[in-house]
């Protein structure tokens, strides 16, 4: 799995928006309103749209209940009459919309209220020996022998006005979507605001216990045998009120690229040999295509994996993700086409005959019992189905499949990759749908959500196709893998001590069993996760030495997401953090200080244990970063050591010195005649460190000594105490003791190396700054 990088610092930007923007759409009502909204009424983005219904060109069937005017509008002719446009208007492109807009102009009618129909090619019974066209509408109630409808159904519509969604609704036993505000403007209706009314919407199917009542349109037409809406209709209680042409608006899926990840192969293997004149090698679970001549209109050549690890696609992954490299096609540019098939005949489609998951039959009241013997595949079949690819700022940039991918089979084709790309492609599960059967089936393609846990998979098909002119038509994909955006490290932070640690953040979702395995040069150890903030858990990689301030971190998080072992690496570095936050503008001044005296007492720790020396911690900054570094002060420490109270003949302090190899710490020596009943207690600013026998040293010759590292950045001029105790009773004198001091004695020694002078001078800066920070 590939290795990704993190930012040091995660900060949520909330932006104000007084006004929802609109961006600039094509007119086909010659005077209509030429801006849709951009913003749906959840928030999500309107990504594109797709003219349906062009009334110039549908036209009214019934000219008594409403007519075109000459700028294109359907305009209400009579209150409460029901018209369908005269020309058919047959249609798979409501796969990925989340609803239609359309302009509303009230300006000759006294009011805004609408029932709108879709009418399907498909059929239901409309009576015990007859059937009629479904018809799924957004009123909740259907008026045949007395008001019947589902309880608890409800529809929503909304209006666009002074910048701002309004919704307004209906519910059982009422009819109208009716907007008291009686504005002109666009107006949005989800498809889930539709409801199935049966065949011809007579009442039969409430008589008969249809399946289908209660279904909203997705639920419906998702699983119905024939998902081309035919026609729709408009009915209206106010005349003169006019309706914009209609459009199909979609939200692209999101482009999940973070996360834990699983490899979708075992061991990759060609399912027998290539289709037509396709041509490929396999090695190392990477695909090498020599050979792939399709176009926008052909898919027959194409190579089959096998060897999937994982089968099951409803196990809570996003999407897939792969490498793919292009540099071989020159200024030729490929088009990607991914297939998946489904291990599930045609036939089996539906076989339950449930209302959970069957497949709804044209005619009749029942199941269909589909005989195409094909497998199934997961197609990119919807006018929303995109694919990711990634600019050289590692932003996602979408692909999409071409216009008419929802009535043609070949037209799954996503639009061009820049010419030699050679990156990650990542395509949201959300733009397959499946293909009843192989991937020409139109009429009924269920979407991912409804399929995916039914119908696993057992192939991949590569089926692309090039465009331009290429020599060398050589393509390689790579490292297919399985995305859990829910599970992912989403940050990273460093805590300042006697050592540095730094610290990784991960969301888990609904993840298990999540451990952090860290990798720092030679060592790798793994640690348990505990409780943080804002839902996250921690995991610390401790005890980072100065002078290894550049050495790279890697970090894999490990996890189970329903069963399914799940990781996620990424790399960093204590530098690779510093830089990041000395690069924000954000950053106050006195920690853009104290990170550029850590990475000078860095580069000094570096230089004293002669490591890396040919890589200096401070070798990126930049002049104005450098210029932030703190003058040297240690002329101006005035801290001593010094002891206090009643001496010991036998109990004495020996020494006391800051050991400057590792970590920062302080090492105490002392004389003793032997450590039973001793313990010895250190304490600083508070906080008790005490030592027994299992702690202590023992250095030869009736001398021993202990180890103090409880030492914060921000305190190294503080007092640190040390006193003995025989058997609960304090013995000998009491030592006070400082970083300062030793610096102090150090800075002033004639016999100090320029290398320890360095080192103390850089750590007495980082100190002052880090305790500056502690105190703002």
């Amino acid at each position: 799995m590939k290795t990704r990088r993190i930012l040091s610092l995660c900060l949520a930007m909330i932006l104000c928006l007084s006004l929802i923007p609109a961006i600039s759409l094509a007119s086909y009502a010659e005077e209509a309103p030429t801006t849709l909204p951009t913003t749906l009424p959840d928030g999500s983005s309107v990504d594109s749209s797709k003219l349906w219904v062009d009334w110039s060109t549908a036209g009214s069937a019934d000219t008594k209940g409403g007519t075109i005017t000459d700028d294109g509008y359907f305009k209400v002719a009579s209150g409460n009459y029901n018209v369908y446009t005269q020309k058919d208007a047959y249609t798979t492109s409501w796969r990925g919309a989340s609803g239609i807009m359309f302009y509303v102009d009230a300006s000759e009618a006294t009011g805004v209220d609408f029932i709108l129909t879709f009418l399907m090619a498909g059929t239901r019974s409309n009576s015990a020996s007859g059937s009629g066209c479904v018809q799924l509408q957004t009123a909740p109630t259907i008026y045949a022998d007395g008001p019947k409808g589902v309880e608890g159904t409800k529809s929503t519509a909304y209006t666009y006005k002074d910048g701002a969604w309004t919704d307004f609704s209906v519910s059982y036993p009422s009819y109208y979507l009716k907007n008291s505000a009686a504005n002109s403007g666009w107006y949005y209706v989800p498809l889930t605001s539709f409801h199935y009314h049966g065949g011809s919407a007579n009442g039969y199917a409430y008589t008969a216990n249809d399946p289908c009542l209660g279904m909203n349109f997705e639920e419906f037409t998702a699983r119905f045998q024939d998902q081309r809406i035919w026609k729709i209709g408009v009915k209206s209680d106010y005349v003169g009120l006019k309706f914009s042409d209609i459009h199909f608006v979609y939200t692209n899926p999101e482009a999940a690229e973070t996360g834990a990840s699983t490899p979708l192969f075992g061991t990759m293997a060609q399912n027998g040999n290539p289709e037509e004149s396709a041509a490929g090698t396999i090695a190392n679970n990477t695909l090498t295509v020599t050979a792939m001549p399709n176009s926008a209109t052909v898919s027959n050549n194409r190579i089959w994996l096998r060897g999937l690890a994982q089968t099951n696609l409803a196990n809570g992954a996003s999407g897939i993700r792969f490498h793919v490299d292009t540099t071989a096609l020159g200024s030729a540019q490929l088009q990607l086409r991914l297939r998946l098939r489904s291990s599930t005949s045609g036939t089996n489609v539906g076989k339950n005959k449930d209302k959970e998951t069957g497949i709804f039959a044209t005619g009749g009241l029942g199941y269909a019992e589909l005989t195409n013997v094909s497998n199934a595949q997961y197609v990119c079949r919807a006018d929303n189905s995109v694919a990711y690819y990634y600019d050289a700022d590692g932003n996602p940039v979408a692909l999409h499949v071409a216009s008419n991918v929802s009535s043609t089979n070949e037209a799954d084709l996503f639009d061009a990759l820049p010419a030699g790309y050679n990156g990650d492609i990542y395509i949201p599960f959300e733009s397959f749908w499946m293909s009843a059967s192989s991937y020409a089936s139109l009429n009924l393609s269920l979407p991912f959500a409804e399929a995916a846990p039914l119908y696993p998979i057992d192939l991949l098909a590569v089926c692309h196709a090039i465009s331009g002119t290429a020599t060398d038509s050589t393509v390689v994909y790579s490292n297919f893998e399985l995305v859990y955006p829910e599970t992912y490290i989403s940050g990273a932070s460093v805590t300042l001590k006697n050592t540095l640690d730094v610290n990784f953040f991960a969301k888990l979702g609904n993840a298990t069993d999540a451990k952090m395995t860290f990798a720092v040069g030679s060592k790798t150890y793994e640690v348990e996760g505990t409780e943080a903030t804002e839902g996250r858990v921690k995991f610390v990689c401790s005890g980072i030495l100065p002078q290894k301030v550049n050495d790279e971190i890697t970090a894999t998080l490990t996890a189970k997401v329903n069963g399914t072992a799940v990781s996620q690496t990424v790399t960093y570095s204590i530098r690779e953090y510093c830089e990041n936050l000395l690069a924000k503008e954000e950053t106050s001044e006195s920690v853009k200080k104290l990170l550029v005296d850590l990475l000078y007492y860095a580069e000094a720790a570096q230089n004293y244990a002669n490591y890396k020396t040919d890589d200096l911690a401070t070798k990126n900054l930049t002049d104005a970063q450098k210029a932030l570094k703190s003058a040297d002060t240690t002329a101006d420490i005035t801290a001593t050591a010094g002891v206090t109270g009643t001496a010991d003949e036998n109990y004495k302090w020996f020494s006391a010195a800051l050991r400057l190899e590792n970590a920062v710490a302080v090492r105490i020596k002392f004389a003793a005649p032997s450590l039973e009943g001793l313990t010895v207690k250190v304490t600083m600013n508070g906080r008790e460190v005490t030592y027994t026998e299992a702690d202590i040293t023992d250095e030869g010759e009736g001398y021993y000594s202990i180890l103090f590292n409880n030492i914060g950045a921000a305190e190294y001029g503080d007092t640190i105490t040390a006193m003995m105790e025989k058997d609960g009773t304090q013995i000998a004198e009491t030592l006070t003791y400082s970083v300062a001091a030793y610096i102090r004695e150090a800075v002033a020694a004639e016999s100090t190396t320029e290398k320890t002078l360095a080192l103390v001078r850089a750590l007495w800066s980082y100190g002052e700054s880090a305790k500056a920070v502690s105190e703002s």
